[in-house]
């Protein structure tokens, strides 16, 4: 599991390299979306297609390494610590003291709660959200309507909290009277915004991220993907409201309004450069010259992440290999001990002092 884990959080960062370089800005917003889609699914997918096994060899690094064979050791210390017959060079590992890997392992049960609180605490989180749109549909009042061949409910609610849509068994849109002082145009270019994000599945796709979390909370690479991927599907409504309105220009007036007057959480939780960019993406500045760079990106994309699943993934192996007979060694030699050759034939310490 967490040789998946890691090597899938080093697939993502590929992707993104791909994705930033070669396809963010360049492409519509939609192909942007499906790239990142691509890039979650391959990074996720692709480590289980790789044996995991527990390498034979050990990589030579300063903390545990194989014992070269031309090393001497005296036969009266070989004797005195190993319990081994014939004893066997290739078998035994020198081992170094690391403070760092000593302090991890010192609080290894502290680390491991830390991890497991953390996931604990993301599941919770979620099941509160869902917990609380189901009070809200509960505790609301609910109005079927049909607009553009879609039904749902517009709900109601007790408290301000601004426009919003979602998905549970129905479809759900949250609404507010304060609303009503917009033109007829600008409503229904506010529907059509909040339409396109049920379209989009947007409470599905969060759902799915949240899955995703739980494995990658600690992948910063993940949030930078979660953070374009609400973006970008507010630039797929605002494409959609957009057509309700004479000019996309006027619907960016729409947006700077409603952003002044905060009515709207799909606006009001963006900051200083996100709603500029919006804004640029709405009007085509954007720089979205080379639209096929989807497809080279999407290919290089594959092959790169193909071609590094299996060393990464090996390499990971190795290292924790690595850091579990570290740990071994760790707990046998005598408190202070800086340095012992373990044998992994009778699993004991049997030289605490080696010289070079």
């Amino acid at each position: 599991m967490i040789t998946f884990i890691f090597t899938s959080i080093l697939l993502s960062a590929i992707a993104w390299a791909i994705y930033f370089f070669l396809v963010r800005k360049k492409t519509t917003p939609r192909r942007q979306k499906g790239f990142i889609y691509f890039s979650l699914a391959g990074s996720l997918l692709l480590p289980l297609t790789v044996s995991q096994h527990t390498p034979s060899f050990l990589s030579p690094n300063r903390a545990v390494k194989p014992l070269a064979f031309g090393q001497q050791i005296e036969p009266s210390h070989l004797k005195q610590y190993c319990r081994c017959e014939n004893p066997n060079y290739a078998h035994r590992i020198r081992y170094r003291a690391n403070a760092g890997y000593n302090f991890l392992f010192d609080y290894k049960e502290w680390v491991s709660g830390i991890i497991f609180a953390s996931v604990g605490f993301l599941i919770l989180h979620f099941i509160m959200q869902v917990f609380f749109l189901r009070y809200l549909v509960k505790t609301s009042e609910k109005k079927p309507v049909e607009l553009e061949g879609m039904t749902f409910f517009l709900l109601s609610t007790q408290k301000r909290l601004g426009v919003g849509a979602f998905r549970l068994k129905n479809k759900f849109i949250i609404w507010q009277p304060d609303m009503q002082h917009l033109s007829t145009e600008e409503l229904s270019a506010v529907f059509r915004h909040e339409l396109s994000h049920l379209r989009q599945w947007n409470t599905l796709e969060k759902t799915i991220l949240k899955v995703i979390q739980c494995f990658w909370f600690v992948n910063p690479v993940f949030y930078f993907f979660r953070r374009e991927l609400d973006f970008l599907s507010e630039c797929i409504a605002d494409e959609a409201g957009a057509k309700a309105l004479p000019h996309p220009r006027e619907y960016a007036r729409l947006l700077l309004k409603l952003k002044s007057q905060q009515y709207l959480p799909i606006v009001q939780h963006f900051r200083g450069n996100s709603l500029r960019r919006r804004i640029e993406v709405l009007l085509g500045s954007s720089s979205v010259q080379t639209r096929f760079s989807f497809f080279p990106g999407l290919l290089i994309l594959f092959f790169l992440q193909g071609i590094f699943v299996q060393p990464l993934s090996a390499r990971i192996s190795r290292t924790l290999y690595e850091l579990e007979t570290y740990e071994e060694i760790y707990h046998k030699v005598v408190p202070g001990q800086t340095s012992a050759v373990y044998c992994t034939d009778c699993e004991t310490v049997c030289v605490p002092d080696l010289t070079e």
